[in-house]
This record gives C-alpha cells, sequence and structure tokens, in this order.
C-alpha cells in the first residue's frame, strides 16, 4: 500500500494539471485509479476513481475528501498546484521521460489565456511554432526549424519561470500577432497601388480628352 509521502507529491501535481487544464477533470480520477492499483483502499478513493465523466466540481470535492481522510500534504492553492505539475514536467522532459513536443502541448493551451498563469518564452515559442508550421520565418527563435524543434522546446522547460499575471490592459501587449501585421502592412501597400492605377487611369483620360 502507498504511504502518504509517497501519495502526496502525485496528487499535488495531478491537482496542478486540474487546475491548469479546465477542459481536463479525468486527470485526478486516473490518479484515484492509479492509487487503487498501487494497494489505497477505502470508500473514498474507490469512489473517485469510478467517477468518470462526472461534474467537475464533484471530482474535485471527492479528491479532497480523499486527500482528507487519507492525510494527504496536498495543498489547494492553485499556484502552488500548478508549480508542482509545471516543475514535475520540466524534470521529466529534461529526463526525457516524456516527449517534448507532447509536454509543450500540455502546457500551450496556458498561451491564449490571458487572465491566468504565464510562462516565460511560451507566447513566443508558440507564435514561432505557428509560423513554422505555416512555412513562414520565425520572429523570435531565428534559427528555429523542423530538425531542430525539439532542441528549443527543451530549451523552453529548461528556462521557464512563472510569471506575475498581466495587469489589466495590458493583454494586448503580451501577444503580437505578426503575420497580421505583416497582412496589415500588405494591405496598407496594396492601397496605395489601387490608388496610383486610379490616378494613372484619371490622367490618360484627361490627356485623351484633350487629345480629342
Amino acid at each position: 500500500m502507498p504511504t502518504s509521502s509517497t501519495t502526496s507529491n502525485p496528487a499535488q501535481t495531478a491537482l496542478g494539471k486540474f487546475y491548469l487544464h479546465p477542459w481536463d477533470s479525468q486527470v485526478l480520477v486516473d490518479w484515484g485509479k492509479s492509487v487503487v492499483q498501487q494497494g489505497m483502499d477505502g470508500e473514498a478513493v474507490t469512489q473517485l476513481s469510478q467517477m468518470d465523466k462526472a461534474d467537475r466540481k464533484e471530482i474535485l470535492d471527492q479528491f479532497g475528501t480523499v486527500v482528507l481522510v487519507n492525510n494527504l500534504d496536498v495543498s489547494f492553492d492553485e499556484l502552488t498546484a500548478a508549480k508542482a505539475y509545471l516543475n514535475d514536467l520540466r524534470t521529466r522532459v529534461l529526463a526525457n521521460k516524456i516527449d517534448a513536443e507532447a509536454a509543450f502541448a500540455q502546457v500551450r493551451p496556458l498561451a491564449y489565456d490571458l487572465e491566468g498563469i504565464q510562462l516565460s518564452g511560451l507566447s513566443e515559442l508558440d507564435e514561432d511554432l505557428n509560423l513554422l508550421d505555416s512555412g513562414q520565418p520565425t520572429w523570435h527563435n531565428e534559427t528555429l526549424i523542423p530538425a531542430n524543434k525539439n532542441v528549443f522546446i527543451r530549451r523552453f522547460f529548461r528556462e521557464m519561470r512563472i510569471l506575475e499575471p498581466l495587469p489589466i490592459g495590458e493583454e494586448t501587449k503580451r501577444r503580437r500577432d505578426f503575420p497580421m501585421a505583416e497582412f496589415e502592412t500588405y494591405l496598407e501597400t496594396g492601397a496605395y497601388i489601387v490608388l496610383g492605377i486610379i490616378l494613372l487611369f484619371v490622367l490618360l483620360g484627361l490627356i485623351a480628352g484633350l487629345a480629342f
């Protein structure tokens, strides 16, 4: 049977992933199934392990009951839990226990959550990977190519820091849509070209009128 000390860290990590992935409530149920297989018994954890597709709040409440009944050292503070999950993910990436690209996919949605936890370098790498997938030159990491993508993702995890939440009104500064900026430039240039063509036709019309 797993002890409290060996169970608390995975429980804290699972809770961090639960908080950071609001679309994935199954992570706590999967943790329950795991510890039941390892020998943890009791009505509370058995019920948790059987809560597939249950309501998110109900799953979290039942997880809290398991933590209380088994005296697990788990913090329900969202930032503390998130740090545990992110640090565990980084450790596994750098130890080659998880594919770097698969790990990055787990944190990539945070690049679009402007009100949640911010990670250093995430927005920039996400933008460059989007550009790379579109066949366009990268902006922040000029030497990034498909062949060395994992090198940059591993560097992201190695240097990753949790940043302070964005101040209200600063959201637009966080993610500059460089492809869109280029598109706007093209539009502006195209407008000048069209205007020039119109003026040329007007001028030719005047010249033709004078000729007759």
